[in-house]
């Protein structure tokens, strides 16, 4: 027995898939983001290329 027709006749299809199926991990990826951003870029500056050559270099001088 298919399922599809059946949760498309009682609405279950729409209900679960809906808009709000799609909004809500939308909703939690843009909070998560604005938090990475709030210290990716300072990670990034102590530990990426640059970052380390400077660290590089102080240990050498």
């Amino acid at each position: 027995m298919k399922l599809d027709p059946l949760a498309v006749a009682t609405g279950l299809k729409r209900w679960r898939f809906g808009e709000r199926m799609a909004y809500e991990p939308l909703l939690h990826d843009q909070a998560e983001f604005t938090h990475l951003a709030g210290f990716l870029a300072r990670i990034y500056g102590e530990f990426g290329p640059e970052g380390r050559r400077a660290v590089l270099m102080a240990e050498l001088a």
